[in-house]
């Protein structure tokens, strides 16, 4: 099994800036029981994919995540 995550950051009016993946899945191996979780951690410098330093304004961080059992 394995778990993929995206971070994406979006501006006011919506258009996706930057997105943060993992460079592979995360394997997981579920244990009944266990804490299955593991950290991730996402540090965004403000600028876009291209590196671009994004002006003054407020945007979204949206996190999602998949499991694939």
């Amino acid at each position: 099994s394995e778990t993929t995550w995206t971070v994406v950051v979006r501006d006011a009016a919506g258009n996706t800036v930057r997105t943060f993946a993992p460079a592979a899945p995360v394997p997981q191996k579920p244990s009944p029981g266990a804490d299955n979780s593991f950290p991730i951690s996402v540090t965004w410098d403000g600028r876009n994919t291209a590196g671009s330093i994004l002006p003054d304004g407020d945007y979204t961080l949206t996190a999602t995540f998949l499991d694939v059992w």
